[in-house]
């Protein structure tokens, strides 16, 4: 008897917390409003937003085609899934901002440059393809590297074909680069 009622116990108390599980709607605005509830008529606005007002056994729902420029939120307890029309993309969760604001830079053709509120980018895209990062102007310790070099390329007839790309990867050289530096370099140099 004691058995059977540990177990009724049991499956009651299994129950009465799935009974209350809540589910909670996110959806870009303007349908999503952080005030809101959080139901589907009264989705809030964001993942964080989401995250306050459930607890743990809780299900937020992301609306889909929906993109998410948030970061750094911890998910504990909760199941995360999407809400809205099948056909239409999955949600995406991003910690990318966009950067608006950007001006053609006079006198560089094809150089667009914007100012950040905050912050060194690590990667830029546009229309979803990866670019080069590049600064401008460059530090002076660069600069003379890159204007140094400018009248050897030029001897070789490429004077155009140095430049700085990418440079937060650091001046990291792997050595079978250098070797095929060297050995083109002696090769024109040495004529």
């Amino acid at each position: 008897m004691k058995h059977t009622l540990s177990l009724l116990a049991a499956l009651f108390l299994a129950f009465s917390v799935q009974a209350h599980a809540a589910t909670y709607y996110v959806a870009p605005p303007p349908l999503g409003v952080d005030t809101n509830a959080g139901s589907q008529a009264a989705p809030v606005a964001t993942l964080a937003r989401g995250i306050a007002i459930s607890a743990s056994g809780d299900t937020i729902r992301l609306q889909r085609g929906g993109i998410y420029r948030e970061g750094g939120h911890t998910i504990t307890g909760r199941t995360l899934g999407a809400w809205g029309d099948a056909a239409v993309a999955l949600p995406v969760l991003s910690g990318a901002k966009v950067v608006t604001g950007w001006t053609a830079t006079v006198g560089r053709p094809g150089v667009f440059q914007a100012t950040l509120a905050s912050g060194t980018p690590a990667q830029v895209y546009v229309n979803g393809a990866l670019m080069t990062l590049a600064r401008y102007p460059d530090s002076e310790k660069s600069t003379a590297f890159i204007e140094a070099a400018r009248p050897v390329y030029a001897v070789l007839g490429a004077k155009n074909n140095v430049r700085l790309l990418n440079h937060r990867q650091g001046h990291r050289y792997p050595a079978e680069a250098q070797t095929a530096t060297e050995e083109l370099l002696d090769h024109h140099l040495k004529r």
